[in-house]
C-alpha cells in the first residue's frame, strides 16, 4: 500500500493531523545533484509533496525543508 493510500484512508477515520516524513535517501533520490551545474531538480521532491498534502497530509516533515521554502518564495 502506497503512503498516499494510508493517508487518504486515515483522513477518512481521524481527525488527527497526520504528518508523514521524507528520509534523506528519498531526498538524495528525488533531488538528483547535476554534476554540471551543481545544482539539484526539485521538481520530482514538490510533485510527491503535493501528492501528500491532496491525499491529507497536514504538514511534511523533510530533509529538504529549507530548499523547498527557498525555492518556493523565490
Amino acid at each position: 500500500m502506497l503512503s498516499v493510500d494510508v493517508l487518504t484512508t486515515l483522513k477518512q477515520k481521524t481527525s488527527a493531523p497526520l504528518m508523514p516524513f521524507s528520509v534523506s535517501g528519498e531526498y538524495t533520490r528525488l533531488a538528483p545533484l547535476d554534476p554540471g551545474t551543481g545544482k539539484r531538480d526539485f521538481r520530482p521532491l514538490l510533485e510527491l509533496f503535493t501528492m501528500l498534502k491532496r491525499s491529507g497530509a497536514e504538514r511534511i516533515i523533510t530533509y529538504a525543508a529549507a530548499d523547498l521554502a527557498r525555492l518556493l518564495t523565490g
